[in-house]
């Protein structure tokens, strides 16, 4: 019991964090350009409600939010005041999304601060437009990036092997071309690698799953299978798949155990 609980915890902890870094990628990139354009940019903020953690540059880390603080000491234009950033950074502690707050970027009041040069009200439409658009494109540019390292670091697929065979489906009962007969060559076999589809290699199981799916009612598919070296041929008719993928077609073989 304790260990199923967690074990939930531990899922919903990631599940919190891969959501939060997905949120403060999107808004990123409203905060990059938004800079670029010279918005004035007030705090970003991963998270909703009252503050957990703030940074601002010439404050430092704190307990809570340093806003007040900040615009206490701005009030008093002393010569330290222009060493504090107008950027507050902040965890708050509702998990589920961000902000980026932008002078000027008030949907009850769109006309406030519209008279200061750095509000988001006085930009053109089209630094507004590319403001707003930039959280999109940047989890775009961090999609292609991810993929990327991804790939390149190496992603697990299953082998084109047979595992096991569901008895009485196609894989189980039909026999290898020019073998009728033989119940040495009826059905695939554990262990089984399939080198192609209708000719075509495949590279992974994938492939085979997919090409299987979504064929055509009554379609034969072509196996070539290599078994302790002999090379085989299989024509079968997918049949439809079990309640669990129904209206979609299956041969009747699983992935082996492990990649």
């Amino acid at each position: 019991m304790l260990q199923s609980m967690a074990l939930q915890t531990w899922f919903i902890a990631v599940l919190i964090v891969g959501f939060g870094f997905l949120i403060f990628v999107h808004e990123l990139g409203h905060f990059l350009v938004a800079k670029a354009v010279g918005i004035k940019v007030t705090q970003f903020a991963i998270g909703f409600g009252p503050c957990i953690l703030s940074w601002r540059k010439g404050m430092g880390l704190r307990l809570g939010s340093s806003e007040q603080e900040y615009e206490r000491r701005q009030s008093l234009a002393g010569p330290e005041a222009a060493t504090f950033s107008e950027t507050e950074y902040r965890l708050n502690w509702v998990p589920l999304g961000g902000y980026v707050k932008m002078l000027g970027q008030d949907d009850l009041k769109p006309e406030a601060n519209a008279s200061d040069p750095r509000s988001f009200a006085a930009k053109p439409i089209w630094a507004r437009a590319a403001v707003v658009s930039a959280g999109v494109v940047m989890n775009l540019i961090f999609g292609v990036i991810f993929f990327i390292i991804a790939f390149t670091a190496g992603v697990g697929f299953n082998a084109p092997a047979v595992g096991r065979v569901i008895p009485g489906s196609p894989a189980d009962v039909t026999y290898a071309q020019g073998h009728e007969g033989d119940t040495d060559y009826q059905g695939l076999k554990m262990g089984d690698q399939i080198l192609a589809l209708d000719g075509q290699p495949v590279t992974d199981l994938q492939d085979v799953r997919i090409q299987t799916a979504l064929a055509s009612e009554g379609r034969v598919i072509r196996l070539t299978v290599d078994r302790d070296g002999q090379k085989l041929d299989y024509d079968m008719t997918p049949v439809p798949g079990p309640a669990a993928v129904q209206g979609l077609l299956w041969l009747g073989f699983d992935a082996p155990a492990s990649l």
